[in-house]
């Protein structure tokens, strides 16, 4: 079942960091690094689809973000499972 970009909800940095509770600057960082799920640009702002952010939440992001020393070397977001 194809899920239409009209019907995907498309939430701001402020819940994603809330999501992951981290630093939003970090949820940039980590998503400018390919750790996590791209956003998408509308206007000036970035947003993130938050059914792939909960689905890679749910497959164990957290870990992984938080206990990366140095977000380089984090593996990288591969996207989400077929």
């Amino acid at each position: 079942q194809a899920v239409h970009q009209s019907d995907r909800r498309m939430i701001p940095v402020s819940d994603v960091a809330r999501k992951l509770g981290i630093h939003p600057r970090s949820v940039f960082r980590h998503a400018d690094h390919g750790v996590m799920p791209q956003s998408v640009k509308i206007g000036a702002s970035r947003r993130w689809d938050e059914a792939e952010i909960d689905a890679w939440i749910a497959a164990g992001a957290l870990p992984t973000l938080r206990e990366a020393p140095v977000i380089a070397e984090a593996p990288a977001y591969i996207g989400p499972a077929a």
